[in-house]
C-alpha cells in the first residue's frame, strides 16, 4: 500500500459539510490582484477558514481563557522564565466550554498553554493536511498570477505523528481531542522577475505568501486516547514490529518508531521483546 492509499483509507467523509466550508472560504479569503500580488487577512487563510468552519460564530473567536492570576501561577511554577502576556493564552475559539485550537505545526510550543486549558476545558486541536496542493506563482513586479500547477507533494495522515510526539506527555488526557482535516488547497508563491541558472530560466526570490483551502475532503477525529490506535494500519498481526507498520502503510520506518513510542508512553502498546533487530509490540 502506498502512503496516499493508506491516507485515503483512513479519511471519513460522512461528517463534513461542504457548503459550510465554502462559506468559510468566501468569508475569510481576500485576494488583491495587481502590483501587490495577493492580500489576505492578518492571519493565514487556512487558519482563518478552519476557525470559521468549526466555530462559525465570530463572537466565539479569540477568547481569553486564562486570568492574570493563572498566568502568574505558570511563571511562578518556573515553566517559563520570561514574562508572558495575556494574549499568549487566548483560545482561537471557544464554544460550549470547549476550546478549539487551529494548529498547522509545532504542537510542542502549545504545551504550557494546553496544560492550563485542560485544567477546566475540553480542547480540540484542528490539524490541517493538504492532500492535494496546487501552486500558483505571483510576479511581484507585474502582479500577474500564473495558472495553477499541481504539486507532486501530497500531505498524509502520518504528518501529525511528529507533532503528537512533541506533546506525548499530554496525550493520555481524556479532555484532549484532535481533528485531522484533509483539504485541497492553493499555495501562493511570490517571485520577483526571472533569472538564469545556466541556460535555464528560473523565478527569482521565491517566497511563500499564503495557502488557501479550495475544498474539504474529509476528517479523522480522535476523541479519546484509545482512538490513537486508529493510526495503526488494519490487518497487523497480534505481535508486530515497526517494520510491519512501515510495510503496511508505505511510510518510512521512522514514522512507525515515533508512533509506537507515543502509544507505549500512554500504555496503549506494550513491548514484548525483540524479533531480530526490531522490537515486538502488541495492543494492551
Amino acid at each position: 500500500m502506498t502512503r496516499n492509499e493508506f491516507t485515503l483509507s483512513k479519511i471519513k467523509k460522512d461528517c463534513i459539510d461542504e457548503k459550510l466550508f465554502e462559506e468559510a472560504v468566501k468569508k475569510c479569503t481576500v485576494r488583491e490582484f495587481g502590483a501587490n500580488g495577493i492580500g489576505t487577512l492578518a492571519e493565514k487563510s487556512v487558519h482563518a477558514v478552519l476557525k470559521y468552519y468549526y466555530v462559525p460564530d465570530e463572537s466565539r473567536h479569540e477568547i481569553k481563557v486564562l486570568r492574570e492570576e493563572e498566568i502568574a501561577e505558570l511563571i511562578k511554577e518556573g515553566k517559563d522564565n520570561k514574562k508572558k502576556k495575556a494574549r499568549d493564552f487566548v483560545a482561537d475559539a471557544c464554544m460550549d466550554g470547549e476550546i478549539y485550537e487551529i494548529q498547522t505545526k509545532a504542537f510542542y510550543k502549545m504545551r504550557d498553554k494546553l496544560t492550563l486549558f485542560l485544567k477546566e476545558h475540553d480542547v480540540t486541536i484542528v490539524y490541517p493536511v493538504s492532500v492535494t496542493k496546487y501552486v500558483r506563482y505571483i510576479n511581484k513586479e507585474t502582479g500577474e498570477i500564473e495558472e495553477p500547477k499541481k504539486s507532486p507533494q501530497k500531505g498524509s495522515v502520518y504528518d501529525i505523528v511528529p507533532e503528537l510526539y512533541g506533546i506525548k506527555d499530554l496525550l493520555g488526557n481524556e479532555h484532549l481531542h484532535f481533528i485531522i482535516c484533509f483539504v485541497e488547497s492553493d499555495e501562493y508563491r511570490i517571485f520577483k522577475g526571472y533569472g538564469l541558472r545556466g541556460k535555464k530560466t528560473i523565478r527569482k526570490n521565491l517566497e511563500k505568501a499564503d495557502r488557501v483551502p479550495r475544498k474539504i475532503l474529509g476528517e479523522i477525529r480522535i476523541n479519546t486516547p484509545e482512538e490513537l490506535l486508529g493510526l495503526l494500519p488494519d490487518g497487523l498481526p497480534e505481535d508486530f514490529t515497526n517494520r510491519d507498520i512501515a510495510d503496511a502503510t508505505g511510510f518510512h520506518i521512522s514514522y512507525a518508531e515515533l508512533l509506537t513510542n507515543i502509544l507505549c508512553s500512554i500504555n496503549l502498546l506494550q513491548n514484548k521483546g525483540h524479533k531480530g533487530r526490531y522490537k515486538v509490540y502488541n495492543i494492551v
